[in-house]
């Protein structure tokens, strides 16, 4: 889809009777492609902000002008004095749509709540014939004293009118890969489609039993869709049309498009027929409570993710990163097929790949995922997968929701723990990500995959902890300060988690490489940062590890304590044995390094933690607790 350049928009007579209509209703605001007509004029008569005291205060005469290409700059200002700071958050429903609004947070104080402040709000050009989009875009209203508990929020709407406009759009063709399967049959399907012509090709491989002589008989058709997205077959090879039926329908999935539905076959001499359900390699793995399905859900044996279960909502969020799911009772995860799959462009900034989905039918261990960079060099990332009923704690893999209970295809709710994990990759410095190819295992399944932007930040080391396997080293250092190293060959050069990527300290002789907290300050970038986190453990079990007192000191001279619990590093410290609220396993390895240079067997840990910053602020600093026990491996802003 590709952005709009030329024609100034102007305010249309359509918008403000429209919007007059809606008074006290959602806002409208009606995007004309390629001629924008946008009805922000009377945000404040159709969204309402209150303060502490209940008065209004979102005041009227809004104003934006707009290119095609650019965000509109919709005003916005307050029409009274506030009580307290008052923070308006505007945010689309979900990514890639035709019109939207980037994600904005505005402060209103009582310094400056009748100066204008902007909204970015966009409609795209996406040269499809396609009709009129009309999507949703969450407000938040909320007192920022106490955003929780005071937070308001509701629609608004921007309505995309469709300019009638088909160009050439880039890239015009995607492929996908699929399988046969159901009722004895096996086979697979590859193809491509055109989203601009809505024309696509296809190539079956089929065996059906319950046909005479139908062994690996292959079929290719020329299809075009219906308005509803239904295949029309307008030419077909390696069969009569007399002798086969196509009920088939072309839909995007997440990360993949293709076609879904059946393709029957008859043999009229012996008045038989067989049956193939047809998928682009996805399945309907997320229903709703008491829903019943076919095809075999997440497992392939018959259980699905619970809906309400994973939040009744299509965003699960993993600290800093936010990844999109597809709609329940439809076909919303894909298994991998050495299919590849292009990553979004246009993102600035963007430096870590993530993922999130499981393993089935046991773990899946050092599978290889192909990485194609837009220079054309590739790279492989080595990644092991859980199975969804069975954290294994790998290398880059976490925990990013736990259910209690899965829905099995008879609609019946079985009490039985599952967990949907996400999968981090740092991509290498001055590289863009252009494709990732999956590796060629159906076992592994995926729900989304997500692109975020990492800031290292710079830390002053003071101890000597991760080493080397194989020289000489102090008996008086080491991560525990007794001659005990994190080993620098399980932990690498960096550590990606939940969408930040950790420099870990190099390994030169017996230089620092971690942070011993001591009670230092640590500056931090300056940025529009949502989330800060931590690397790193405590070297003992102690009971003093717990509730670690962090200051944090915002750019406007304001403070706060996070206080975290915090681990071992040889044993999650929880009295359950398990991880700390706030806490999780980011690595896990099975030796460490002592002062000769052996590798004796003993499982260490880095875990993560994660703070998020709060609406409207600017964190400038990080003072340490002073705990020598506590050991800082790496830091990030996201």
């Amino acid at each position: 889809m590709s952005k709009h350049s030329g024609l100034a928009a102007s305010l249309s007579r359509r918008a403000r009777e429209s919007a007059r209509r809606r008074r006290n209703r959602d806002l409208k605001v009606e995007s004309l492609e390629p001629r924008l007509a946008l009805a922000t004029g009377l945000l404040s008569t159709l969204v309402q902000v209150h303060d502490q005291s209940g008065q209004n205060l979102l005041a009227p005469g809004a104003t934006a002008d707009i290119h095609e290409g650019q965000e509109v700059a919709a005003s916005v200002s307050l029409k009274r004095k506030p009580n307290s700071d008052i923070l308006v958050t505007f945010k689309s429903a979900a990514a890639a749509l035709e019109a939207g609004v980037a994600p904005t947070t505005l402060l209103f104080t009582r310094d400056n709540w009748k100066v204008p402040q902007t909204v970015p709000l966009r409609s795209l050009q996406d040269n499809v014939l396609d009709n009129n989009q009309r999507v949703s875009v969450q407000m938040t209203t909320a007192v920022a004293k106490s955003p929780q508990s005071q937070a308001a929020t509701k629609k608004i709407w921007i309505e995309s009118i469709d300019s009638q406009i088909l160009a050439p759009a880039s890239p015009v063709t995607a492929t996908y890969r699929g399988s046969a399967f159901g009722g004895g049959t096996k086979g697979a399907v590859v193809g491509n489609y055109d989203s601009v012509l809505k024309r696509g090709t296809a190539a079956l491989t089929l065996t059906l039993p319950g046909v005479k002589n139908f062994i690996n008989r292959k079929i290719s058709f020329d299809y075009s869709l219906n308005l509803d997205n239904t295949v029309r077959v307008d030419q077909l090879n390696g069969i009569p049309a007399s002798k086969v039926r196509f009920d088939l329908t072309h839909r995007v999935v997440g990360l993949e498009q293709g076609l879904f539905g059946t393709v029957t076959v008859f043999d009229p001499r012996l008045g038989q027929s067989a049956t193939a359900t047809i998928s682009a390699n996805a399945g309907v793995g997320i229903v709703t409570n008491g829903t019943t399905f076919t095809g075999g859900g997440f497992d392939g044996q018959g259980n699905a993710y619970s809906w309400e279960a994973l939040g009744s909502s299509s965003t699960l969020p993993w600290n800093g990163v936010t990844f999109d799911l597809a709609s329940p009772n439809q076909p919303n995860f894909i298994w991998a097929n050495g299919q590849t799959i292009a990553v979004p462009q246009g993102q600035e900034n963007v430096n870590v790949l993530n993922l999130a989905g499981a393993a089935v039918n046991g773990s899946q261990q050092n599978q290889k995922l192909t990485l194609t960079f837009t220079d054309g060099s590739t790279a492989v990332w080595t990644q092991s997968f859980s199975d969804w009923s069975s954290p294994q704690n790998y290398d880059q893999e976490s925990i990013v929701q736990t259910q209690t209970y899965v829905n099995s295809a008879s609609g019946v709710t079985s009490q039985r723990y599952n967990y949907v994990y996400g999968y981090s990759y740092a991509i290498p410095y001055g590289k863009a990500l252009a494709s990732v190819t999956l590796p060629d295992t159906a076992n592994v399944r995926i729900l989304d995959l997500q692109m975020s932007s990492s800031t290292a930040i710079f830390l002053e080391y003071n101890a000597f902890g991760i080493a080397a396997p194989g020289k000489n080293l102090p008996n008086s250092k080491g991560f525990n300060n007794k001659g005990q190293y994190y080993n620098s060959q399980l932990l690498g050069n960096e550590i990606a988690w939940a969408g930040a990527t950790f420099p870990i300290g190099a390994v030169t002789g017996t230089s620092n490489n971690f942070v011993l907290a001591q009670g230092q300050v640590v500056s931090l970038p300056l940025g529009s940062y949502e989330w800060l986190y931590l690397a790193g453990a405590v070297n003992t079990g102690r009971a003093d590890s717990h509730s670690q007192q962090f200051t944090l000191t915002f750019s406007d001279g304001s403070t706060a304590v996070w206080s975290q619990s915090m681990s071992w590093w040889y044993a999650p410290s929880n009295s359950n044995g398990g991880v700390f609220n706030g806490e999780t396993i980011i690595l896990m390895g099975d030796t460490v390094v002592n002062q000769v240079g052996g590798t004796p067997k003993d499982t260490n840990y880095v875990y993560g933690y994660a703070y998020q910053i709060p609406a409207g602020k600017t964190l400038v600093s990080i003072t340490l607790p002073n705990n020598n026990y506590l050991g800082i491996l790496g830091m990030a802003m996201v």
